[in-house]
């Protein structure tokens, strides 16, 4: 018996330590054991809040009445011992047991099942008490102290995997709990955007013919009024586009329309688009290109709306009379884009968080511009779809300096 024992103990641990399952080390258990020790079931429960028990997983020759979920509380219990003091526990008479706990539910069941005897072992990790195995007879006084002696080096090795399999459930239910309210937050985020959208066109147009005096003249306050109107409404409105458009990203409904051009191009469009507000705050910025340019494949529209978040970004984060210069350089492998300021820099502890989404740095606008918490977000993953990489440089009170690199060699394709 004792080699049979080393030997199964053996096959069990080396199960266990090559990455099994714990409904195969359960099985493997079940169906080698009774080589050594009678049974005739063979079941184990979880312990919950120290005071009850749920069953987890059971296997019989016979019908199954206790079944899995099956829970009690075993306060009143000569389960608390097995629990609490990690003792195992022997009934022999499991129907003489009853007679004198007519209330235990749970051994109401099991000798519903026809079993009479029972040996109960803790399932222990690292001195805890994870769970319980039984292993029950459909004789009268099967077990022994000798049984549980030998079963305790085989409800150790179990507990390991059985904690395991406990840990890597919670962890299904929880990824499963995030997709749901990921999906959740989406479909809310579509649909607002969208009702949204309808009643902030109608406010920009009426702003727009206000201060086309399509109405009558306006008074100079009534006109601040109405720009304070329609920029307000203009923020909104980037506001839900970028909603959308990270939605769109992370269900994975962008797809990229490729054109040959050249970089250089994109980026003076974008200098262009955020011209006036450079101009206002007295910002010069400057443009590097190298003589020749290559063409390459990528979706323009995307890198236009990346430019336009880096360089807006620069301006905004840049103090009146400071500088952003903008550098295209060329190699073998592709193009790399940097857009550097003079503004305030960002905090080492806040560089690594930069580009997740809802993230705004410490760094304050310096005019109080708002913004909303995405746009590097964006910019990242629509650089990461041509293929490319999105990264900073940066360091407090010397500004900031945003770099990006695509391929050269795109495929003409939509992706």
């Amino acid at each position: 018996m004792e080699g049979k024992s080393e030997y199964l103990l053996h096959k069990i641990t080396e199960e266990i330590n090559s990455g099994k399952s714990f409904d195969d080390v359960f099985n493997l258990v079940y169906e080698n054991l009774n080589k050594i020790i009678q049974y005739n079931r063979i079941g184990i429960a979880i312990v919950k809040d120290g005071s009850r028990l749920i069953a987890r997983k059971s296997r019989s020759d016979g019908h199954i009445i206790l079944g899995d979920d099956f829970e009690e509380d075993i306060r009143d219990s000569s389960l608390k011992n097995v629990i609490e003091k990690g003792e195992p526990r022997i009934i022999n008479d499991l129907e003489d047991y009853l007679k004198k706990k007519p209330d235990s539910l749970s051994t109401q069941k099991i000798v519903s099942e026809g079993i009479k005897s029972n040996l109960t072992l803790p399932l222990l990790v690292k001195g805890k008490p994870v769970g319980v195995i039984f292993f029950s007879s459909r004789d009268k006084n099967t077990y022994s102290k000798k049984d549980s002696e030998y079963l305790k080096l085989i409800a150790g090795h179990i507990a390991i995997s059985f904690e395991r399999a406990i840990l890597i459930e919670e962890l299904e239910k929880t990824n499963e709990r995030l997709r749901e309210l990921n999906k959740m937050k989406d479909e809310f985020v579509s649909i607002v955007s969208h009702d949204l959208r309808s009643p902030l066109t109608g406010i920009m147009l009426c702003s727009d013919m206000f201060l086309m005096k399509i109405f009558g003249e306006l008074t100079e306050k009534q006109k601040e009024a109405v720009q304070s109107i329609k920029k307000a409404t203009q923020h909104l409105t980037k506001l839900i586009n970028n909603l959308l458009d990270l939605a769109k990203i992370e269900a994975g409904k962008i797809e990229l329309h490729k054109l040959k051009g050249k970089i250089g191009g994109a980026v003076k469009e974008s200098i262009n688009a955020m011209q006036f507000n450079a101009h206002e705050k007295k910002i010069d910025i400057k443009l590097n290109l190298p003589e020749a340019e290559p063409e390459i494949n990528a979706d323009w529209l995307k890198i236009f709306q990346v430019m336009n978040n880096l360089i807006g970004n620069a301006i905004k984060f840049t103090h009146e009379g400071g500088s952003v210069t903008i550098n295209v350089i060329y190699s073998q492998d592709g193009a790399e884009v940097s857009v550097a300021d003079t503004g305030q820099g960002i905090a080492e502890d806040d560089i690594p968080l930069i580009f997740d989404k809802f993230r705004q740095v410490k760094s304050k606008a310096t005019r109080g511009e708002k913004g909303s918490g995405f746009g590097l977000a964006i910019a990242k993953n629509l650089i990461k779809l041509h293929g490319g990489r999105i990264w900073v440089e940066s360091e407090v009170g010397k500004g900031s300096t945003f770099y990006f690199s695509i391929p050269i060699n795109q495929k003409m394709c939509k992706q």
